[in-house]
């Protein structure tokens, strides 16, 4: 993504949902902040809390009833690399 985002002017670049409590906040905001100022400010982040348990158990990950606040976790870094680029907008769906 990153060399297409370098590559191409218009274009948005998309990710899946991506599970928030899945995921190491900070290199999951380095990661998607170094991917919005390659592009610009073209990538539109979808970001879950999960919904099924055992995959939570399989992955190690928190527990599956703390998963609600997995997207603040995430997205606190991300608005910190966002008000160092001031690229990040942020749209709740």
């Amino acid at each position: 993504m990153g060399f297409l985002a370098g590559a191409t002017k218009r274009i948005r670049f998309a990710t899946s949902v991506m599970i928030a409590p899945y995921r190491n906040p900070i290199i999951t905001a380095k990661m998607l902040s170094s991917l919005d100022v390659l592009s610009n400010g073209r990538v539109i982040v979808g970001l879950g809390v999960g919904w099924m348990k055992e995959e939570f158990e399989s992955l190690q990950a928190p527990p599956f009833e703390d998963r609600a606040r997995s997207p603040t976790s995430i997205s606190k870094p991300l608005e910190n690399f966002g008000q160092a680029t001031s690229i990040f907008q942020w749209q709740v769906l």
